[in-house]
């Protein structure tokens, strides 16, 4: 993956351009209005964070709650992702395949964005046109929130706006992209540009003109190879398949207005949903334990009790890790965090350096299936299965994968002791009072997993009460600063805004691919089919891994999911049992050549160490990862029992 370039200033320093005072005046005019957007957004994540928390409190203490509080949630939640949409896409970039376009000649890459991003400013401004529409009907009709009686209309005109700052920010890469072909004069580039853009754009007439008899179901795989194409061009993911979808949708019928009122309506419904809030929630959760050094007190206390084993310190490094996952809930940001505590002890002993790395980025994977995990949160999100058996589900399991990787590095240790050499003895004493580094994570672990067992809040309460908790125990810790919590909520929002604009891509392309039935007959096709499932579950394990070494884990969940899900159940499978190994699976895309983006984000921290000695040094891990889910196929109740326990057995494996 890739990030699109981040501010003129660095665009004007590496390049010549043609219309330099064009450009400075539009990004001068343009910036005021997404930091003023982001800032609302800000603003949002603390209200929600708080507002549900004190909802959850009056409702355990006094048996009340705050009045409208589950429509104001909801609001909230669709003011933040459309609000925080254009300083991502403008400061940060959103996620994208570009391993393809790095196989292609520098001189055709702006080809490629000006045609994405032509083609994504189009598909931006007609899904704020209908927003638009659609805010000035609720605007008439004079339609308000049941309980506090705000006009409707309020929230949909901001998001409106911030759809209208996301043209204006993509828009500014399209001028970008066409002043690097004029600055080079390959005129015949942007003739291709505009020719393929107006071609993708008039599809849908194109198919009413050749009236070709095709079927639904062939209709959606083709939908499915546009989409893939557009990717493969470096369009943005959530765009890509927000595109398709559109297309898809006219393609079908042509009926503009059914498809144009799903581009309007469908992502502000989608996003006004209390359900996703859990995505800013745990990653405001996780950013803010790492800046206030919970990881780092999490560390000292495992090192002190494990690092006189041998390979003490990477024990500990995983153990840190698997802690930290309880907090974080995301596999990158428990990587980096560790290694930024871990790496300058490991080196310390002399440690093997691409070893010590590798550990670290695959005790990193423990952030997605520990939970709380937002891996499960997505696989929730997507299938309808409940987040609080998911959660349970991977608590073992994730423990179980912990044990692998420890067991490794004894191996290896005992083996070849100069590698992982043991690290110094401590007292009884030293090791007792140590064990106040850990305090933070239990607590924390205790409000959120015991808050939704005890049904004090449900699972997506459960990220507003851990964000706070994790808020007021760094206060009290005095390790959190207005500086690092801003940026915190920075990062918090960089997260959810780069994953929601996906999933409101895949809510578009459902529809398309409901229409036409196509996973349905794909789950059709697998269960007729004279295979054993097991055969079938292997042919799909092996896809999760190959499509992980060419995509970003999560972005493969959500894209595939959909199809994939109903196979699962027509073949009888377990889906809480599924979601563990999917999320396994996804862990292996994370430490796997060429996207693994966990070793990616090691070597920023180890730049003396080549990726490919970090890429070597991981094929234990993964192995490891493989021959866990080869064992919960053997004993699934290793996931299973746990959420059985709790909430009741729901079907037979």
């Amino acid at each position: 993956m890739s990030e699109i370039p981040c501010s003129s200033k660095e665009y004007f320093e590496c390049n010549i351009p043609v219309l330099p005072k064009y450009l400075t005046i539009y990004d001068k005019l343009i910036s005021p209005l997404y930091k003023l957007l982001f800032f609302i957004a800000k603003a949002c994540i603390c209200i929600l964070a708080v507002l549900a928390t004190v909802d959850v409190i009056l409702r355990f203490t006094f048996k009340l709650s705050v009045p409208g509080a589950p429509e104001l949630i909801e609001m909230l939640m669709a003011v933040l992702v459309f609000t925080s949409l254009a300083y991502i896409q403008r400061v940060k970039g959103n996620i994208r395949i570009d391993f393809v376009l790095k196989l292609l000649p520098e001189r055709t890459h702006p080809v490629f964005a000006l045609f994405t991003f032509l083609l994504s400013t189009v598909l931006f401004i007609l899904m704020a046109w209908r927003l638009g529409v659609l805010t000035m009907h609720k605007y008439a009709s004079g339609e308000h929130t049941l309980e506090l009686m705000i006009p409707l209309f309020l929230f949909q005109a901001i998001c409106a706006l911030g759809l209208v700052a996301l043209i204006l920010s993509v828009f500014y890469e399209v001028l970008c992209s066409l002043d690097k072909l004029l600055r080079t004069k390959s005129y015949f580039g942007i003739l291709i540009a505009l020719l393929v853009t107006v071609a993708v754009i008039t599809l849908p007439w194109w198919f009413t003109g050749m009236e070709m008899d095709i079927s639904r179901s062939a209709l959606g795989g083709l939908g499915m190879v546009l989409m893939f194409g557009l990717m493969l061009c470096g369009m943005p993911i959530g765009f890509a398949m927000a595109g398709a979808g559109l297309l898809g949708l006219l393609i079908l019928n042509m009926n503009f207005t059914a498809a144009f009122t799903t581009l309007g309506l469908g992502p502000f419904s989608y996003a006004a949903s209390s359900v996703l809030t859990v995505i800013p929630m745990f990653c405001l959760m996780g950013e803010v334990a790492f800046y206030s050094s919970i990881s780092r007190d999490m560390f000292n206390t495992a090192s002190t009790w494990l690092g006189r084993l041998p390979a003490g310190l990477a024990v500990a490094s995983v153990t840190g890790c698997a802690g930290f996952a309880a907090v974080c809930g995301e596999s990158l940001a428990t990587a980096v965090t560790m290694a930024s505590v871990a790496l300058p002890e490991m080196r310390a002993k002399k440690y093997d350096t691409a070893l010590a790395c590798a550990t670290l980025a695959a005790g990193g994977t423990l952030g997605i299936l520990i939970p709380p995990s937002i891996g499960f949160i997505f696989y929730s999100i997507i299938t309808e299965e409940s987040v609080g058996r998911l959660f349970l589900a991977g608590f073992v399991p994730g423990l179980m994968l912990a044990g692998f990787f420890i067991a490794v590095l004894m191996y290896i240790a005992i083996r070849h002791p100069e590698r992982l050499p043991r690290g110094d003895a401590t007292s009884m004493g030293e090791k007792l009072k140590s064990l106040k580094g850990i305090i933070a994570i239990v607590i924390i672990m205790i409000i959120i997993l015991g808050g939704i067992l005890a049904g004090i809040c449900t699972p997506t309460e459960g990220g507003a009460v851990g964000a706070v908790a994790t808020i007021i125990l760094a206060i009290c810790k005095r390790s959190l600063t207005f500086k690092t919590f801003n940026l915190s909520m920075e990062a918090a929002l960089d997260v959810t805004a780069k994953l929601m604009i996906i999933l409101i891509g895949v809510n578009l392309l459902s529809f398309f691919f409901a229409a036409t039935r196509l996973p349905n007959a794909l789950a059709d096709f697998f269960v007729d089919a004279d295979m054993n499932r097991f055969v079938i579950l292997a042919f799909i394990v092996v896809f999760y891994v190959i499509g992980g070494c060419l995509m970003n884990a999560l972005p493969l969940m959500l894209l595939t999911l959909p199809t994939i899900y109903p196979t699962i159940l027509g073949l009888g499978f377990d889906p809480i049992w599924f979601g563990v190994v999917m999320v396994i699976l996804i862990e292996t895309g994370q430490i796997t050549p060429p996207v693994g983006v966990n070793i990616y984000a090691l070597s920023t921290v180890a730049k003396d160490v080549p990726m490919e000695k970090m890429f070597k040094n991981v094929l234990p891990f993964f192995l490891c990862m493989i021959f866990a889910i080869v064992v919960l196929t053997m004993f699934p109740v290793i996931a299973t029992f746990l959420p059985d326990l709790a909430f009741g057995p729901r079907m037979n494996f």
